[in-house]
């Protein structure tokens, strides 16, 4: 039981990343259309590559189970 609730959240981890990745397009595009200042762009993608880090050591615990 415990080994399917592990192979669950390290999906749901792995899913968590594909939308950051998903978000830092959507931050460029609106960066690009001018919908964003430069200090929320910088802080936003700032605040991705933060999780994006912390995500990732998430998933390599869970691949090194």
């Amino acid at each position: 039981m415990e080994e399917i609730l592990q192979k669950k959240q390290y999906i749901f981890y792995l899913l968590q990343e594909v939308s950051l990745y998903e978000l830092e397009t959507q931050i460029y595009l609106s960066s690009d259309q001018n919908y964003l200042t430069e200090e929320k762009f910088t802080t936003t993608l700032n605040q991705i590559i933060l999780c994006k880090k912390l995500l990732s050591g998430f998933i390599n615990y869970y691949r090194q189970k």
